[in-house]
């Protein structure tokens, strides 16, 4: 079981189809686990802290969601880096072969984890600026 989850987070599998298609659904919701996490501990540390806006918890609640999606992004983005560093960035083609090995393939789970992120900070921006 932890040999698979190594396999699934912190390798990128060039061989098995599974362990890919696997990550397309994983990765996303695993974004999507550390985005409401670190979101809760956002706006609990937010709530106590005193604000000038304390007054209008519901545009503390979206500020707190951008400083979410912000934190996540980063983790992701790191995760997404320290893949390519320590796998062999010779191996993957960077072209575009109807192959595993592509690289674009291999990162398509961190770029749907990253436009999801994007929603959810374009939305927040928005009922930020319908507030003010």
């Amino acid at each position: 079981m932890i040999e698979y989850l190594n396999e699934l987070f912190f390798q990128l599998s060039l061989e098995k189809t599974a362990t890919l298609l696997t990550r397309f659904a994983i990765i996303p919701l695993s974004t999507l686990l550390i985005f409401y996490l670190s979101f809760l501990i956002i706006t609990r540390v937010k709530f106590f802290k005193p604000t000038n806006i304390v007054d209008n918890f519901y545009l503390n609640f979206q500020f707190s969601r951008l400083h979410a999606v912000n934190f996540t992004t980063l983790i992701l983005n790191g995760f997404w880096f320290y893949l390519i560093w320590n796998y062999d960035i010779k191996l993957i083609e960077w072209g575009f072969p109807w192959e595993i090995t592509n690289i674009y393939l291999q990162l398509a789970p961190f770029i749907i984890s990253n436009i999801i992120l994007f929603f959810i900070h374009n939305r927040s921006n928005k009922l930020i600026t319908k507030i003010l």
